[in-house]
């Protein structure tokens, strides 16, 4: 009678299963770089986004309540919220530009602190390297440095901290990530908020 085989059941040996795991190792390394790229540049993007939408939320707030509104930015906390301001008594033989928007006493916050990601820069002046401002901008305010607001009236539409409709086109806010990658949300004279991201290849900002 002819004896039966019985089939070998041979595993990987262990040469066999550490070039699987170096081999792993190796698409890991090569895949990391990209994935942490999309990583920040997805935070960059998702801040923009936020704070676009927010503003739209404080520009809607201004004219329902018939309050004038503004956006605290702080760049060195990364943080913003939004702020009813005092009412505004308008004489009508005075010009709109002899009145200046003031804080409520205490000051009065609405929709709690908003908070940016880790990493993040905030600017209200073009990053260093960047010559073009997003349209419709066409100039960096005077000063750079500390807090800095956008400010919308009671019938919503935004205003410099006096009033008057806003000069150089408009005013932007920009988000810079650790990959260099570099955003933007401007709001226009017209009140028109967009956000933008700078393309280093054409040297110009592509609207999102």
């Amino acid at each position: 009678m002819d004896s039966v085989r019985t089939p070998c059941n041979r595993g990987l040996s262990l040469i066999e299963v550490m070039l699987v795991a170096a081999l792993g190792m190796v698409i890991t390394a090569m895949a990391l770089p990209a994935l942490l790229n999309f990583q920040r540049s997805y935070r960059v993007h998702s801040d923009s986004g936020a704070l676009a939408s927010y503003l739209s939320t404080v520009r809607v707030r201004a004219a329902s309540q018939y309050y004038p509104y503004r956006l605290d930015v702080d760049p060195t906390a990364d943080t913003y919220v939004m702020e009813q301001l005092a009412q505004t008594t308008y004489n009508p033989f005075n010009a709109p530009s002899s009145t200046t928007y003031a804080a409520q006493s205490p000051a009065v916050y609405e929709g709690g602190t908003q908070y940016f990601d880790q990493g993040i820069t905030i600017s209200n002046c073009r990053p260093t390297g960047i010559t073009p401002f997003p349209p419709p901008v066409t100039a960096d305010p005077s000063t750079c440095t500390g807090e800095f607001y956008f400010y919308f009236n009671t019938r919503g539409l935004p205003v410099d901290n006096t009033g008057s409709a806003l000069a150089s086109g408009g005013v932007a806010i920009y988000i810079e990530g650790q990959n260099g990658l570099v955003d933007a949300v401007t709001v226009s004279s017209g009140g028109a908020i967009q956000t933008w991201n700078y393309s280093t290849s054409s040297s110009a900002w592509i609207m999102r």
